[in-house]
């Protein structure tokens, strides 16, 4: 057996679903020595609202004017007017990536060699201090293409499967072997290797190459966690112990058992109380840990527990001080994540490579044990033994003779691996039942009774044997079986249809229309139905549009494509950052991925899922026939009502409604409207519009973050008869729905000089009103002649106001004079 690598780095790039904090992966990786303070993640394509380091990094993205800053930290609306503003700087391009179609792509030749070069060039212009040169790194992940090539991949779409097989491979490699005979080895070869993947996947993320969800992205950040320890090359660990390994391995359990089971074992109560208290009153001694997570009695569990910690990266080791820290991650989310199946799978592979790690490198500090390894090999081969409770059961006689325990299993192992007497036997047998003993207290190990002579072995819980199977693969190099090619899956699927090949669809929507016009309020049984003929050679992209078109919605909200059995399995390549849960690895880009591919013969069926996809619009497609000679594909049939769709800005302002106050139809209308052009967009948790395109400087934007601090206190009734609903300039001056009485809806101004002003008596003429032209509602612009720009950027807007609205817009409005409005605000600043 080859000996494991000596250099140990910190593992850091686990994946935290539960909590989202997703932060910024630090250049550091290509000096070798990372600090996993830092050392996290690339930053998803578009930020999230539930990530702060996100929001942060959103915020800085683009620079202000200085027209729209009336201080270092501007007020909600002013920062709305600067996001307008920001994308007028942007070609007018409103639409946020969430529901975009491009990635942003930046390269022209993505051959392989092409990739290479500009990786290559990527790195030269990257500062890395004290890094790999440019070419050494080139010349790696040439060598990486063609090991991909070798395995029947293709590293321009990398996922985790590839990345372990090529570990492997790099590791079973004669150029990467290390010399077992020396006292120090390097692995050079291969930690160039390692770091070169590293900034690859970074190398795809700056170049928009990613064609996989971010829950496919994480993962293949997870293996690095493990991989930066090189595998230890071995073909076989026996033939009944690779029997294990590749049964083992083809068993993944559901998410949700492995949660399930998790709750019920000891690490999870240990993980609480060890991050929440690292969280609070970081950082801990080893007598801390000790205490608080009373693993004192257990001889290694303490060293076990806290190396596991390290290697998941939900803590940080000190040798100098024999302490643990906690990660960012602990401490902003101020303890422990919520449990999920990513958080449970990686703490107990942090808990099995803590145990293997302890074996093998105190085999290799002892130069008698170098090359046999008994303590390492023996925990390795219990480990394996415990995910198969035959090997401990009687056989066919049914003697309990034939019965083994753990313990028996660890003494004899030993013995074939040091020699029948030896003198050590005893002592390193008693080592590695310790070392078992800890892995049982933490959880990942139980005690089992034999039935014929009610004597103990130890066994892994079943939806806890994936996990601990995977990381032994990782841990040595072998799968059990044959490893010529890896088990990674092409994005584009295989195609076998005629060019000229139509497919007659039939578009049912499962879910009905609910009261309310919005996804996650239709409940009832739907008979809304579609027909279309449609190209088979398309892309799944087009028949996104498809879906869109027929049942007259704008594409505003996620979506996602399910296979026959209810797997998500594609979604536009701008939505792909969104889709970080277990289970979403198998999402790809739907544009590289043709109708044909999926649906093959008649009866097959995909389901389209839109909206929250918590509770989705559901539409079942099924082929109904398929058309080999070039037919009308424009023809469409189909009845029943489609529900509409519910403007975002309506949704998100309907959640802090007043009471008594609804968003008027009319608004709404012409908020669907602007959806519809295109004159929107989104950025973080906000949703902002304008009656033209964002280049032409709108004198009015609708924003969800409008809000009427510097104006009221908190507990101020005005709250209750104030809904704010616009920036109409860019000093930060807002427009509001004002609930005059029951039933008397106002829209009204607050200037960003303290002024109040009624704006419009009613919804209609304040959309008359902003059809004029005016660049902003202040009394020095309304009442006067309207701007010839930007009369002119709302023609279309004019045009639907009257013709849809069936409203007369005036030439001119009147100046506004101080109004009731204006004593009402008064009074209740006063209040």
């Amino acid at each position: 057996m080859v000996t494991p690598m000596q250099w140990r780095r910190p593992a850091a790039m686990t994946a935290r679903n539960a909590s989202r904090l997703t932060c910024g992966w630090s250049q550091e990786w290509w000096r070798g020595t990372i600090d996993t303070s830092v050392a996290l993640r690339q930053p998803s394509q578009s930020p999230t609202a539930s990530s702060p380091h996100r929001r942060q990094a959103a915020s800085c993205v683009a620079p202000c004017r200085a027209w729209q800053l009336r201080s270092r930290e501007p007020d909600p609306q002013t920062a709305a007017a600067a996001r307008a503003a920001d994308l007028a700087d942007n070609d007018g391009s409103a639409r946020p990536r969430a529901v975009g179609r491009e990635r942003d792509r930046t390269m022209e030749d993505e051959s392989p060699a092409g990739v290479v070069a500009a990786f290559e060039a990527w790195c030269a212009a990257s500062p890395h201090p004290g890094g790999p040169e440019p070419s050494d790194a080139a010349a790696s992940l040439a060598d990486l293409f063609t090991r991909s090539r070798r395995g029947g991949a293709d590293l321009r779409d990398p996922d985790a499967h590839l990345l372990r097989w090529l570990t492997r491979d790099l590791a079973r490699h004669d150029d990467v072997h290390r010399d077992d005979d020396s006292d120090e080895s390097d692995g050079a070869q291969y930690l160039l290797a390692i770091r070169t993947l590293m900034g690859f996947l970074l190398f795809l993320r700056a170049h928009g190459l990613w064609r996989r969800s971010e829950r496919a992205v994480l993962d293949c950040w997870d293996v690095f966690t493990w991989a930066t320890r090189e595998p230890l090359g071995v073909h076989t660990l026996g033939s009944l112990a690779d029997d294990i390994l590749v049964t083992g391995l083809l068993i993944e359990p559901a998410p949700s058992d492995v949660v399930d089971t998790a709750r019920e074992l000891p690490f999870v109560p240990l993980l609480r109380s060890t991050l929440d208290a690292l969280a609070s009153q970081s950082p801990l001694s080893r007598d801390d840990l000790a205490a608080i997570t009373g693993l004192q009695d257990t001889p290694g569990a303490v060293d076990i527990w806290s190396d596991c910690l390290s290697m998941t990266n939900l803590a940080r080791r000190d040798a100098a001080t024999d302490s643990v820290m906690p990660s960012i991650e602990v401490r902003t989310s101020g303890g422990c994540p919520p449990v999920d199946s990513v958080l449970v799978r990686n703490v107990v592979q942090g808990l099995v490579s803590a145990a293997l790690s302890w074996g093998f490198d105190t085999d290799t500090t002892e130069r008698p044990m170098r090359t046999t390894h008994p303590r390492g090999s023996s925990v390795l081969i219990a480990l394996v033994c415990a995910c198969d409770d035959q090997m401990y059961l009687a056989g066919d006689r049914n003697d309990a003779d034939d019965e083994e325990t753990t313990r028996g299993l660890v003494r004899m192992f030993v013995d074939k691996m040091l020699g029948a007497g030896h003198v050590s036997s005893p002592s390193v047998a008693d080592e590695v039942l310790a070392v078992l003993c800890a892995l049982t207290t933490l959880g990942v190990l139980q005690e089992r009774r034999l039935p014929l002579s009610g004597e103990i072995y130890l066994a892994a819980p079943d939806a806890l044997r994936h996990s601990l199977l995977q990381r032994v693969a990782d841990f040595t190099g072998c799968i059990g079986g044959p490893d010529d090619t890896s088990a990674w899956q092409p994005i584009a699927l295989d195609y076998h249809h005629a060019k000229e090949t139509v497919f007659d669809l039939h578009l049912h929507l499962e879910t009905g229309v609910g009261e309310e016009s919005r996804p996650e309020a239709a409940t009832e049984p739907s008979t809304t139905w579609r027909g279309t003929l449609i190209a088979a050679s398309s892309p799944i992209d087009v028949l996104h549009d498809a879906v869109q078109a027929l049942f007259g919605w704008r594409g505003l909200r996620p979506h996602v494509f399910l296979d026959s059995v209810g797997t998500r399995r594609f979604t536009s390549p701008g939505l792909l950052h969104i889709f970080d849960a277990p289970g979403d690895e198998r999402i790809t880009d739907q544009t590289a991925v043709r109708i044909g591919s999926v649906l093959t013969q008649p009866g097959d069926e995909v389901v389209y899922e839109y909206g929250r996809l918590q509770d989705p619009w559901r539409v079942r497609i099924r082929l109904d026939a398929v058309v080999d000679s070039p037919v009308d594909i424009t023809r469409t049939g189909g009845s029943g009502e489609s529900p509409a769709e519910q403007s975002l800005l309506a949704e998100t302002l309907s959640r802090r409604l007043p009471q008594g106050m609804e968003i008027p139809d009319e608004l709404e209308r012409a908020w669907a409207f602007f959806e519809q052009r295109g004159w929107w967009g989104s950025r973080d948790a906000d949703h902002f519009l304008a009656p033209c395109s964002f280049e032409s400087r709108p004198g009015v934007v609708f924003s969800s973050e409008c809000t009427l601090d510097g104006w009221f206190a908190p507990d101020s009734p005005a709250h209750e008869r104030l809904l704010p609903i616009a920036v109409t300039d860019g000093t930060g001056s807002i427009a509001a729905l004002w609930l005059e009485s029951p039933g008397m809806l106002r829209v009204v101004g607050l200037g960003s000089e303290g002024e109040a002003r009624l704006l419009a008596e009613s919804v209609p003429d304040f959309l008359r009103l902003m059809a004029i032209g005016y660049p902003e509602f202040t009394p020095g612009v309304v009442g006067g002649r309207p701007d010839v720009d930007s009369r002119a950027a709302l023609a279309d807007y004019r045009h639907w106001v009257e013709e849809t609205l069936g409203l007369d817009v005036p030439a001119e409005w009147p100046p506004f004079t101080r109004d009731r409005f204006s004593d009402w605000v008064v009074a209740h600043i006063d209040l």
